[in-house]
């Protein structure tokens, strides 16, 4: 018996790195279909054009060979096949490649959550969410994989991107603002307000480390001061207020 129809397998990521209070930070997209939801209006020529120049996403054909196998013994009773049901992220960038087997530099790996979705008809679209979070330290992920095992196993997909850079490490504080007050040495110098996360042990120390790790010296804070932070009813931070706290007894809020 032979079919005529053609099936076809393509795969979309949705990569979206969060701060702590839940706002984004960074976003990838690749492929029609964005938050579960095929996508109505395609990207144009040159927005691909740009988007290829740029790496925001390169290789149109993530499927590995593992993964197309695994696809087609889904139809057959006979054979097993293991879900693939984990995630992956890494910092490599060589390109994809169908015989790849395993992410080029892996450095974390999540058990998902599958749902199905629509694309063009009912549940005709799988979708695995997956959120990482908890480590330690700094990375620029610039792959992900998709496999059906905690380690090892078969790698279904692959995908590679423009560097989503991510500091685990800066979940500890909840709310900053930076504003210049007054020194008699340097006439003015940058001081840091912090409303910490609930149950966070931050120190002046530990701030004032943290930026000098990642600013240039003059902009790393001489001072730091703990508490709420005033904001107006929109949740704008009122600079203002902490200025003129902070230059109580100076003719000019400068010097």
């Amino acid at each position: 018996m032979q079919f005529n129809e053609k099936i076809k397998i393509t795969h979309g990521i949705d990569l979206i790195v969060r701060r702590k209070d839940g706002s984004i930070k960074a976003e990838r997209h690749y492929g029609d279909i964005k938050d579960g939801v095929k996508r109505k209006i395609k990207d144009g020529f040159f927005t691909r054009l740009y988007k290829r120049l740029t790496k925001k996403c390169i290789m149109i054909d993530g499927i590995t060979n593992a993964g197309k196998a695994a696809m087609a013994g889904l139809d057959l009773a006979d054979i097993t096949v293991n879900a693939f049901d984990w995630l992956a992220i890494g910092t490599g960038t060589t390109g994809f490649l169908a015989t790849q087997t395993t992410l080029i530099t892996e450095t974390h790996r999540e058990a998902g959550t599958g749902t199905r979705v629509m694309t063009t008809v009912a549940n005709d679209t799988a979708q695995l969410v997956a959120t990482f979070s908890g480590y330690a330290g700094t990375e620029a992920i610039t792959e992900i994989g998709k496999f059906n095992a905690a380690s090892g196993g078969d790698m279904q997909m692959r995908q590679t991107f423009a560097a989503l850079n991510v500091d685990w490490d800066q979940g500890d504080v909840f709310e900053a603002t930076v504003i210049a007050v007054p020194d008699e040495k340097w006439g003015e110098v940058p001081k840091a307000f912090i409303n910490p996360k609930p149950g966070a042990s931050l120190t002046e120390k530990d701030i004032i480390n943290f930026c000098r790790k990642r600013l240039a010296r003059f902009k790393v804070p001489k001072k730091v001061e703990f508490g709420e932070i005033p904001k107006t009813s929109t949740g704008k931070v009122m600079k203002y207020v902490l200025r003129k706290k902070e230059w109580a007894g100076y003719e000019k809020g400068v010097h």
